[in-house]
Parts: C-alpha cells; structure tokens; sequence
C-alpha cells in the first residue's frame, strides 16, 4: 500500500486547516479559494497558497485570516 511522502501530507493538512479557516473567515469556498490564490497586501505581496508550502509560511496566513477576522487589515 503506497503512502504520501511526508512533506505532501503536511501539506494538505495545511491547506485543509487553512481553507476551512478562510470559509469561516469570509463567508464561502468561492471567496475562500479565491483569496487563497490573490496576492496579499498583508503577505508581502504573496498569495496564501504559496506560503502555505512551509510550515511557518501557514503560519502567517493564519495570522492574517484572523486579523481580517477581527477586522485589522494591517
């Protein structure tokens, strides 16, 4: 029986947290994949979804998602 690599796991569990979170956040999974995927301000000009490849890059997605959760856009 074949296994994902390691680092593909960690991964999809990093997407999954962080989409769900991104659903919560902004209301649905059209915008949720949207924004996953549009260059933010609040991420040095980064998308999520190339942050999210590392750990501590997830991380800074969080943060931001809760930061516009809670209505601080800085």
């Amino acid at each position: 029986k074949a296994r994902l690599p390691v680092f593909v796991s960690d991964w999809i569990y990093r997407f999954a947290r962080l989409f769900a979170l991104a659903e919560h956040v902004l209301g649905d999974k059209d915008a949720a994949r949207e924004w996953l995927h549009e260059k933010q301000v609040g991420l040095g000009g980064h998308s999520p979804i190339e942050l999210i490849r590392t750990e501590s890059g997830a991380r800074q997605v969080e943060s931001l998602l809760v930061r516009v959760e809670h209505g601080v856009l800085s």
